[in-house]
């Protein structure tokens, strides 16, 4: 890894900070300054060669359609080790590179949310920011995974076509029928979760997959634990964006799930109660807010709850324009 960079590059990283803004004309090399800086604040060092980041956070360029389209960036990436593509990035964070026409999809989301905390600051309550660790967020979704995958495999084993489940015929014997039944009655994505969940609660996988699972939920419901003790409510966007379009809708699984699509596995690991609400819209789609309390504590969540709902005056919504 050769990272080079012109004395006025220098100079502009030693004044960066987060939140500045960039100045330069066209092939002053503002892309690689902000790489750098980048790499910098995840621990990287200009001056030792190959000096690896550590454990770098996804991020995200937003640039002109031109910059995008051509692929300009990745010659820029590339002296970092990083790539859009998962399989030429060292580090596998994620890297997502748009323009700046379709930055929208990114801001809808975040603008409401931030009015509502205002609001709700505006009313007397307190906001605190909390920095929960990276590794354990990254733990989420497959801590969730191997769980869940576990816990189908396990609830669902009375699926077989015999008791339950569609009838099948030109079967040889009982494993036949059960196979059938199974492959007939059940969608590639359920399968897949039943190939998972069996292959974790295998003896020779139970240590290694299960029972990791088991220890990093633990970890992960402590560090929650420790949240509640400086604060009432854990409040977040319930997703970064409106629902996929039906057309769009696909059973493959993302090779590198982001933990802001998956948070909410945080009260199913901890028995946390835990209610989304509508946030806002955008394209006539909904979009939520998310909030989560300690066990046994629903009054509270109920009573934030209606509070955002005065505040953001959703509620008593139907699936369509038409009066019902």
């Amino acid at each position: 890894m050769s990272i080079s960079l012109y004395d006025h590059q220098r100079s502009a990283l030693e004044k960066m900070k987060n939140g500045c803004i960039l100045c330069g004309g066209v092939g002053s090399g503002k892309s690689r300054t902000a790489l750098a800086y980048y790499y910098l604040q995840q621990g990287g060092n200009l001056d030792i060669p190959d000096a690896p980041m550590k454990n770098p956070l996804d991020i995200y360029i937003i640039t002109t359609a031109r910059k995008r389209d051509t692929c300009e960036w990745e010659d820029e990436l590339a002296p970092f080790l990083l790539s859009t593509h998962e399989d030429c990035n060292y580090y596998k964070n994620k890297v997502v590179i748009d323009s700046w026409n379709n930055i929208g999809k990114y801001k809808d989301v975040k603008n409401s949310f931030f009015k509502v905390l205002e609001e709700l600051k505006k009313q007397g309550h307190e906001i605190i920011a909390y920095d929960f660790p990276q590794d354990l967020l990254n733990a989420i979704y497959p801590t969730y995974m191997v769980l869940s995958c576990a816990e189908a495999t396990s609830n669902n084993a009375n699926l077989d076509g015999i008791r339950f489940g569609p009838n099948v015929e030109n079967v040889k014997d009982y494993e036949d029928y059960i196979m059938k039944a199974r492959t007939a009655g059940f969608s590639d994505m359920i399968k897949r979760r039943f190939i998972i969940g069996s292959f974790s609660l295998l003896a020779e996988n139970q240590d290694e997959l299960f029972r990791n699972a088991q220890r990093a939920r633990r970890l992960i419901v402590n560090e929650l634990n420790k949240f509640f003790e400086v604060a009432d409510h854990l409040v977040l966007p319930a997703s970064p964006s409106v629902a996929p379009l039906i057309s769009s809708v696909t059973t493959t699984w993302s090779k590198k799930p982001d933990f802001v699509d998956n948070h909410m596995a945080l009260a199913n690991f901890s028995g946390s109660p835990s209610i989304t609400l509508p946030l806002g819209f955008k394209n006539d789609l909904p979009f939520g807010i998310n909030i989560t309390t300690r066990p046994f504590e629903e009054k509270k969540l109920f009573d934030i709850a209606l509070n955002i709902e005065e505040i953001t005056k959703l509620k008593d919504l139907v699936a369509n324009k038409e009066e019902k």
